[in-house]
């Protein structure tokens, strides 16, 4: 039998957790996989693409990965983000907006200061 994917909610115990696999702390929205040994959370692509747990010492193996109604829908909520199905979506796209125009000033200012050093 495969092992349940879960999409992590908002205030589940889950988030801030690593990932042993990828290092990366698991998030909300993302999909994951509890081993059924250790029950240490992995991305649900770590998992597979390790074959089962990668926590020192735990023999936790994935089976196949499923085609079932869970996992499809995982993937829809992981595709179409948890923020955007929430309510969430405009003020994340407004922040990551902000951080494109800070960033675009900021190579603009470190141009003009080059040009200004080269051409004084």
């Amino acid at each position: 039998m495969a092992e349940p994917s879960l999409v992590v909610e908002r205030h589940s115990e889950h988030i801030s957790k690593q990932c042993p696999k990828c290092n990366f702390g698991v998030e909300e929205g993302e999909v994951i996989v509890l081993c059924p040994v250790c029950k240490v959370p992995h991305h649900e692509d770590c998992w597979y693409d390790a074959g089962g747990c990668s926590r020192v010492g735990c023999r936790g193996v994935a089976t196949e990965r499923p085609i079932d109604a869970q996992t499809s829908l995982a993937s829809a909520q992981r595709s179409r983000g948890a923020r955007g199905a929430s309510g969430e979506g405009a003020e994340g796209s407004q922040s990551s907006t902000a951080g494109n125009i800070v960033t675009v000033v900021a190579i603009l200012a470190i141009l003009w200061l080059l040009w200004f050093a080269i051409f004084r």
